[in-house]
Parts: structure tokens; sequence; C-alpha cells
């Protein structure tokens, strides 16, 4: 089992490093024509390296070197801290991009919010999150070897059983119907501009369609921008909460039973193997954004037509 942990995580580390960079690339691309997008998908990029870097890599090296912790208790305090506060980062910084997609569409006009307070929002809260690891990580002797680990489960279960639901809902509850109400208002609005635009535009195209069928003139009637939106927005939210809900849920479950059921009763491999799988939210998430998103690799068309309906409806584009 310890051979599938290793390559699982070699999987991770190198997916996570090439679909960031990937996307840390096609976002400088687009610095000048997309900057608030640039800005807030920058930042949940930078969070999921923190996570390769600051979850991944060490996960591995913990793999060869053994469950003995040597380097003492600073550094097993500030390992934790950094593996929770990146995973918890990478969680809220995708509420500040549903939240400014749901705004952008339900209120346009509105005032926006500075894309420094958003993403602010996602790191202070990650920090604050994280916090108590710093106390609750230490140094702890057993079975003749020094290993780092959480003192929380020496206390009494009713406190172990407060902690952990804290955290699940904290941590993953929050964050996902934080996602799955935003994308949905987004989604609802849409649908809603969608049959204004099809509905105001029912005489016109019955007038098209009469003249063509006298021979005046031709037209094709193409998919509409705002269908076209709709069709993509459904894509991106089913494709990030099934992510999300396959990556964390079994964690959620696991840590959840820990609190409320046997411990002895999982087997020992479950509490190597799910941690491992929370984290590969991060690695996965860059290429549900570049190909549902971004469409990489981005499509090039030299149609002046083209060229004019991207233009005109650049907005949906960039905020949906």
């Amino acid at each position: 089992m310890r051979d599938v942990r290793v390559f699982s995580l070699w999987v991770l580390a190198f997916l996570g490093l090439f679909g960031n960079g990937m996307m840390l690339v096609w976002l400088w691309a687009h610095r000048k024509r997309r900057i608030r997008i640039v800005r807030l998908f920058g930042n949940l990029a930078i969070a999921d390296v923190l996570v390769t870097l600051c979850g991944t890599l060490p996960l591995l090296a913990l793999e060869y070197l053994g469950t003995e912790w040597r380097v003492g208790e600073i550094l097993c305090k500030i390992f934790y801290f950094l593996l929770g506060f990146s995973s918890c980062s990478s969680n809220y910084m995708m509420v500040p991009i549903a939240f400014d997609r749901c705004r952008a569409v339900k209120r346009p006009l509105a005032l926006r919010i500075k894309v420094f307070r958003l993403t602010a929002f996602g790191w202070v809260t990650a920090f604050l999150l994280n916090l108590p690891s710093i106390v609750l990580y230490r140094e702890v002797n057993e079975d003749r070897q020094t290993v780092c680990r959480s003192v929380m489960f020496d206390w009494s279960p009713i406190y172990i059983r407060v902690m952990i639901t804290c955290m699940v809902i904290f941590v993953y509850v929050i964050p996902i119907i934080a996602i799955i109400t935003c994308n949905t208002r987004v989604f609802q609005q849409l649908r809603k501009s969608f049959r204004v635009y099809r509905y105001d535009n029912e005489e016109y195209h019955a007038n098209i369609l009469r003249i063509s069928s006298l021979g005046i003139c031709s037209r094709k009637v193409h998919t509409t921008p705002l269908q076209s939106a709709e069709i993509r927005t459904v894509k991106l939210t089913v494709a990030i909460i099934l992510v999300f809900l396959v990556c964390e849920a079994p964690f959620c479950v696991l840590q959840l039973c820990r609190a409320y059921g046997d411990p002895q009763a999982l087997h020992s491999e479950i509490y190597t193997m799910l941690p491992i799988m929370s984290i590969s939210n991060s690695s996965i998430m860059p290429f549900v954004f570049l190909i549902l998103y971004a469409k990489f690799p981005y499509p090039r068309s030299s149609s002046r037509s083209s060229r004019k309906e991207h233009s005109r409806w650049s907005f949906v584009r960039d905020y949906v």
C-alpha cells in the first residue's frame, strides 16, 4: 500500500505543478484583456501551487523518511499549519470567484468589489481557521519514537466531536454551499436572460425566415451567445462541484466517523489514503479551468464576424 501512496503523491505533484503552471501561463497571456479574471484565478492558482509545495511534496518526503519526526516541534507546527492553510485557502479561494461571477451576472451595473478585498477574504479566512493547528500539533513519544501529531485526540470524546464537526463545517461544508448557491443563481439569471432575449427576437427571426422562404436572402440561425454561456456555466458548475465532492467528501466522512464512531473499526490504510485524496482537488481543478473555461488549447478564428461576436459578448465570457 505504501507504493500506491508514493505513486499517487508523485502523480498529484506532477499534475499540480504542470496544471497550475499551464493555468498561470494562460492567465499571463490574457493579463491585459481580463485583468479581473487574471487576478481572481491567479490567486486560486497560487493557492493550488501552495497545496503542492506545502502538502503533496512534504507528504511524499515523509513516505521516504518514515513516520519518526526528527526536525523539532517548531517545524512540526509550521508543517501542519502550512498544510491546512494551503488546503483551506484553495477551498475558500473558489468562493470569491463564484461570488464575483454571481454579482456580475445578477447586478451588472452595480459597483464591483475590489479584487484585493475578495482574495483577502479567502487568504485571511484560511489563516484564521488554521491558527489552532499551531497549538494542537506537537511532538509526542509513541512506540519508542517521536512523532508529530495532534494532541486533540487525547481529549475527552465530546471535545473531539465539537472540534471535528466545526472543522468539517467551516473548511468543507460552508465553501461548497456558497459555491453551489452562487453558481445556481448565475444559471438562473442566464436562463432568465436567454428567455427574454428569445422572446424579444421572435418576431425578428420570423421575418427573417419569411424573407428567406421567398428567396430574397438566406440567414442561418446560430446558437446565441447567452445560450452558449448558459451551457458553459452548467458544465463548469457541475465539474467544480463534482471534483470538490469526490475529492473532499470521503475525508470529511472519515473525520466524522473518527469522531462519532469507533476509530479502531476503520482500516489503518484508510487514514493514509483519504488525506491524499482530499488534496488532489488542487491538482485536478486547473485542468477543469483550462478545458471548460479557457477552452485550452485556445481556438483561433480568423473570421471577422466571429471576432465581432466575441467582442460584443465578451462580458459573458469574462464573468460567466
